[in-house]
């Protein structure tokens, strides 16, 4: 699949979340630049109650399928105390990359690193601007992450968030998709709800 230039990750609405307060598993859908959704991803179950005690902090799957329900990637994440570290595989169980977090007060950082231990960009927010990730290759902008403010009662009652992704400064659909999957370790390490 040829991916485009911009994509919206649409975190679903939790209808559990909003009646009961608890914490269930994120799921997104991922739309091109028309609206058209091209590929889902959600979370594990099984961490339910690890969810509820650990918060962000607790191990996790999430799962990325393209609209057949074919499995394109994997994301794994132990449990962590202060930087999180997460290890991406395509579907075969081969390593697609790590994405570890370097910085978390002021400046955010998170570095999407090769299987042969490169790293391949850096996706950096500073505070005043603690919603915008710039993405960095080679000391150049390549792409940029952009939390969307969902709206108050979505806030208020739901953790749910949107990106907009833009990778219009990329060739290749593979740095294209290690952005993408930058920008759910993104959400789940900074803007999910603190419980």
């Amino acid at each position: 699949m040829v991916l485009g230039n911009k994509f919206i990750v649409k975190q679903e609405i939790e209808a559990l979340e909003i009646f009961t307060g608890f914490e269930t598993g994120n799921r997104y859908s991922i739309l091109d630049e028309r609206g058209n959704k091209f590929l889902y991803a959600y979370e594990d179950e099984s961490n339910f109650i690890s969810k509820q005690f650990l918060g962000q902090h607790r191990g996790l799957k999430l799962h990325i399928l393209d609209n057949n329900k074919n499995e394109i990637f994997t994301i794994e994440r132990p449990f962590y105390f202060l930087n999180s570290k997460a290890k991406i595989k395509l579907s075969d169980g081969n390593l697609f990359g790590s994405i570890i977090q370097r910085k978390w007060l002021a400046t955010k950082q998170f570095d999407f690193i090769l299987p042969d231990g490169r790293i391949l960009f850096s996706c950096i927010s500073k505070v005043p601007h603690i919603w915008t990730f710039k993405v960095f290759m080679n000391n150049q902008e390549i792409a940029q992450i952009l939390k969307k403010w969902s709206g108050s009662g979505k806030e208020f009652f739901t953790d749910t968030d949107n990106f907009m992704i833009d990778v219009s400064n990329i060739q290749d659909d593979s740095t294209k998709y290690a952005v993408l999957i930058t920008a759910f370790i993104i959400d789940l390490r900074v803007f999910e709800r603190r419980s």
